[in-house]
């Protein structure tokens, strides 16, 4: 798949603030061993990955569920995203 492409980007995505993973090791364990299986295959793969813990302005409300945002928080995360692509 990156092959065809000129760069490829292989995104993580925040989870719902519902929980507060800094105070609960198992979860932070578990999203950390997540994202580090992510970012091998990624280099082992020729692709980035983009680790997003969270976004400014993103909360509860903004979410259908633990990871999908709902359309109130469709702008917010899209304009996050973009601007940590472009960097």
């Amino acid at each position: 798949m990156v092959a065809p492409t000129r760069r490829l980007t292989v995104v993580v995505p925040p989870w719902a603030p519902r929980y507060d993973r800094a105070r609960d090791s198992q979860w932070r364990e578990r999203d950390d061993q997540y994202a580090a299986l992510v970012a091998d295959a990624g280099r082992r793969c020729g692709f980035d990955v983009l680790n997003i813990q969270s976004v400014p302005g993103l909360e509860q409300g903004n979410y259908a569920d633990e990871m999908h945002v709902n359309a109130s928080g469709r702008a917010i995360y899209t304009r996050y995203l973009v601007s940590r692509l472009k960097r």
